[in-house]
C-alpha cells in the first residue's frame, strides 16, 4: 500500500470519526462539517487514484 493511500484511508477515517463522535455528543456543528467534507475527501482520492492509474498507463506504453 503506498503512503498516498495511507494517508486518504486516515483522512477518510478521521472524518467519520469527527462524524460519529458529533453524532455521540450532540455537537451538530461538528457533524455537520464532518458530513460536509467527507464527499469532498471521496471525491479527491479518487480523483487522486485515477490520476496515477492513467499516470502508470503512460508511463507502459
Amino acid at each position: 500500500m503506498s503512503t498516498v493511500r495511507i494517508v486518504n484511508v486516515s483522512v477518510c477515517l478521521v472524518v467519520f470519526g469527527f462524524a460519529f463522535a458529533g453524532i455521540v455528543v450532540g455537537v451538530t456543528e461538528l457533524r455537520d462539517t464532518a458530513l460536509i467534507l467527507l464527499p469532498f475527501v471521496l471525491v479527491t482520492s479518487y480523483l487522486s487514484h485515477k490520476r496515477r492509474q492513467l499516470e502508470e498507463g503512460s508511463e507502459n506504453e
